[in-house]
């Protein structure tokens, strides 16, 4: 899948989801397999559920840079201009709301919840 494929389908994932009757949507983590150990690639999966815009589940977002690396994608796509986020400064939740009108309520390193 191309970048601009997955920019595509992340804006049509955050413009459903915030425009939708559901408070909370789910991002599946997927972690690729690499022959090299020092590339953690990492996409983010959004799947059909009352939110999704599609039929099967799509790639929002990809980076060889771990989850962080996929976040910076996926938020870029939503808004490049918007302040770049660190996934693991300690305000991220709060700066995340604030700056784009949802936070992260759950995540185990497979799925993330988010919440409007």
């Amino acid at each position: 899948m191309t970048k601009k494929e997955r920019i595509s389908n992340a804006r049509k994932f955050y413009n459903m989801f915030m425009f939708s009757n559901c408070n909370k949507a789910a991002v599946v983590i997927k972690h690729v397999e690499s022959s090299n150990p020092n590339i953690n690639r990492i996409q983010f999966w959004a799947v059909p559920s009352t939110v999704a815009f599609m039929e099967g589940p799509v790639i929002i977002a990809e980076s060889k840079l771990g989850v962080q690396g996929a976040f910076t994608e996926f938020l870029d796509s939503i808004n490049p201009v918007r302040p770049s986020l660190n996934y693991f400064d300690n305000n991220f939740n709060d700066r995340l709301k604030k700056h784009y009108k949802f936070r992260i309520t759950y995540n185990d390193g497979f799925v993330m919840m988010f919440e409007k």
